[in-house]
């Protein structure tokens, strides 16, 4: 057993001599331009925190994002309109 430990020490060791290159892929980039371009980065963190905890199922999420987009809503009123089930009422 302490060979096996000995040995898993010793590529630690050969590993942390060699340099660490960290290089971001062409589909990374890509990812990050297409999140830019998409819904969820164009309302507040404050809004998303509001849907997580009161709207489990996700496609009332998105309906309720592009709510808040097309009608400028405030978290406020998010809140309400989720309490008063408007995703049913407005649909």
């Amino acid at each position: 057993m302490k060979s096996i430990s000995q040995q898993a020490v010793a590529k630690l060791i050969n590993m942390e001599s060699q340099p660490n290159e960290i290089s971001q892929p062409v589909a990374a980039e890509l990812g990050a331009a297409i999140f830019l371009e998409s819904i969820i980065s164009r309302i507040t963190w404050s809004h998303h925190m509001i849907l997580k905890d009161k709207v489990p199922n996700i496609g009332q999420r998105f309906w309720y994002m592009l709510h808040t987009l097309e009608h400028g809503i405030s978290r406020n009123v998010l809140s309400i309109q989720i309490e008063r089930v408007v995703y049913l009422t407005v649909r």
